[in-house]
Order: structure tokens, then C-alpha cells, then sequence
């Protein structure tokens, strides 16, 4: 596989985290939910989007991004990554840091986080290892309606160049397969 498809695929698993800023305002209608809910969008140059829907309440989905124990049963990736740094300390002026593991990478990363609104919002700067395009800016919306749980995910590259470097394949694969290890997890924590 490719440096940079390894490398794109660990960014999308991380910038996953970057779930972030709600209003509170549910939808006045269900909301679509699974692995066909998965909605990569470019918004602009140095953007990206991601949506996804949950069949669970919010409660439940903010608690899977907030405990480090839960992030590492989901947070990586396509099968064959582990994550076996996960340090969490989700509040305003916390910071993570996380590390991402399969036979052939190690990948870094490290979070700041700017503003976090249990259970509605995350917004936190998110710096890889190693990598030259500089920080990106995540905003992450958890939106409720009824048992079920929207994430709105935008992240904002550094520059043109750092957005175009990410748009893989791998980087959408990344994100949807954790998302779908995140519909087991949730399962299991509803019980």
C-alpha cells in the first residue's frame, strides 16, 4: 500500500474524533442512520465534511468519543489497526493524544481542545506526526433526534495543498469503517 493511502486512511480515523460544535436543535424528522448514512463532502478548498447517523441516543455516542477505553474498540480504522495510545482528557484546554498501529505504520497524533459542550460540541486542533502540512482545525456536532444521534465532522485544513494531500480513497474508508465499528460498539453499550 501506498505511504500516502496509509497515511490518509490513519488522518480520516483521527480527524473522526474531530466531531464537533451543536446547536441543539434536533431535526424535525428521523434521521438516516448506518453505514448508507456515511457523507464525505468538500465544502470548499481547504475543507471537508463528513456526516454520519447513529441508532442511539446522544448520550451514548458522546460517551464513545469521551472514554478512551470506548475509543480504542472503534477509533481505528480499517481491520488491521489498533490503537494502542489513547489518552483523553476531553474538556476546554484539554488535550489527547493518540497512536495508531498496523503492520507496516506507526502514526501520531495530538489534540487541543478549544471548546467542548457535553454533549454537543467538540472543537479542537488536531497536529500528526510527522506530517508537513500543518495543524487542522475540527469542529464536531453531535445532534439529537429522538434515540438517535447525527455527527456533523468539519475539519479545516491548513492550506489547499494539505486538503488535496488527504483526499484518498482511503481517507473516506478510514472514516466509515470506524464509524461502522462504532455502530457494534454502540450495540453492545445499549445493551
Amino acid at each position: 500500500m501506498h505511504r500516502c493511502s496509509r497515511l490518509t486512511g490513519a488522518l480520516a480515523l483521527v480527524s473522526l474524533f474531530s466531531l464537533g460544535c451543536a446547536t441543539g436543535d434536533a431535526p424535525a424528522e428521523p434521521i438516516a442512520v448506518g453505514p448508507d448514512s456515511f457523507v464525505l463532502t468538500t465544502p470548499n478548498a481547504k475543507s471537508v465534511r463528513v456526516t454520519r447517523g447513529f441508532d442511539a441516543p446522544i448520550d451514548v455516542v458522546w460517551r464513545a468519543h469521551a472514554d478512551a477505553e470506548l475509543l480504542k474498540q472503534w477509533l481505528t480504522g480499517p481491520p488491521g489497526n489498533t490503537m494502542p495510545v489513547c489518552e483523553i482528557d476531553l474538556r476546554t484546554g484539554g488535550r489527547a493524544r493518540y497512536v495508531w498501529k498496523n503492520d507496516s505504520f506507526e502514526l501520531g497524533m495530538t489534540a487541543d481542545f478549544l471548546e467542548v459542550e457535553a454533549p454537543h460540541r467538540i472543537h479542537y486542533t488536531e497536529e500528526y506526526d510527522n506530517w508537513p502540512e500543518g495543524a487542522s482545525t475540527v469542529k464536531t456536532r453531535f445532534v439529537e433526534a429522538g434515540a438517535q444521534t447525527s455527527i456533523v465532522v468539519d475539519i479545516e485544513f491548513a492550506s489547499e495543498a494539505a486538503q488535496e494531500s488527504v483526499m484518498q480513497p482511503s481517507y473516506a474508508e478510514g472514516f466509515a469503517a470506524s464509524y461502522t465499528s462504532l455502530d457494534t460498539l454502540l450495540e453492545k453499550i445499549r445493551g
